[in-house]
């Protein structure tokens, strides 16, 4: 009985969140303020984002201020953008420096920090390394991929092969039991989900890609697919690992049945970057 509850509450809160993605979607396009619209989600996704990581990852204050400088850098971005309409090539520049100025900063911090917590310096390691590669790099593309023509499009339909994934996931590993892909990170992922996860992912995103990538062919809409899915599990593996070494169930507690924002955007992150460098080598 409990389980049917909180898998009740799950679909309810998963019904509502998509129901308001495309409520809001839909008002973007009627009222032609596409971009500056996505640009402010991704603003709200960064903060509540950073909010929730510095959270879960430290208790000590200066650490807290030193790992939000680090994620927020995307935000500024945003708003940078959200005023300037700026050519592709010098968005290009703009975000291999934050880039190459976030792993400098990165890798002076992992120093600075654990030079006196020895006994902490590969936790602090894993979670930069979460935080930059799980979290950072697709909050940056996500703000990159808004401000492309099409960009609506692009994100409902990333949206739309994660969903599938996560769906399929979720009710074929609770059909078929099987060996966990991942026992210490999260042991509720089985190898039948995984592959259930692929398959319903790769149906939806070859069937909608030709709607959306125009100038896709077969093989691309393929391609894509299976590493947009593959990306989403492994962010989602990320997401699990950060709160199994922190001890923690859920990144927030803003959805019911599902709680933090990142246990509901861990598995459209680091799709995003896959997403982006497919856009921009089309």
């Amino acid at each position: 009985m409990e389980i049917s509850a909180n898998l009740k509450k799950r679909i309810f809160t998963a019904v509502i969140l998509k129901i308001i993605v495309l409520l809001i979607g839909y008002f973007l396009l009627v009222t032609g303020l596409v971009t500056k619209g996505l640009l402010v989600v991704c603003a709200l996704l960064t903060l509540v984002s950073c909010f929730e990581f510095v959270n879960i990852v430290s208790a000590n204050f200066i650490r807290k201020i030193t790992y939000a400088l680090l994620l927020l850098s995307p935000l500024f971005f945003t708003i940078y953008l959200f005023w300037e309409n700026l050519p592709f090539e010098k968005t290009l520049k703009i975000n291999l420096s934050i880039l190459l100025l976030t792993l400098v900063c990165t890798s002076l911090l992992a120093i600075l920090i654990g030079k006196d917590e020895k006994d902490q310096s590969k936790q602090i390691s894993i979670d930069l390394f979460i935080g930059i590669v799980g979290i950072f790099l697709g909050l940056l593309s996500l703000i990159n991929i808004a401000t492309f023509d099409r960009a609506l499009f692009y994100l409902l339909w990333l949206i739309l092969v994660v969903s599938f994934n996560d769906s399929g996931a979720y009710f074929i590993g609770k059909a078929f039991s099987g060996g966990a892909i991942a026992k210490y990170i999260s042991p509720n992922k089985t190898l039948h989900g995984s592959l259930g996860g692929f398959l319903m992912g790769i149906i939806i995103g070859v069937a909608t890609s030709p709607l959306v990538f125009h100038s896709f062919n077969l093989k691309n809409s393929f391609l894509l697919s299976i590493l947009i899915i593959l990306a989403s599990q492994i962010g989602d593996l990320l997401i699990s690992l950060l709160k199994r070494i922190h001890d923690k169930k859920d990144t927030g507690k803003i959805f019911p049945g599902h709680g933090g924002l990142l246990d509901r955007i861990d598995g459209i992150l680091l799709p995003a970057v896959v997403l982006y460098i497919f856009l921009i080598n089309i």
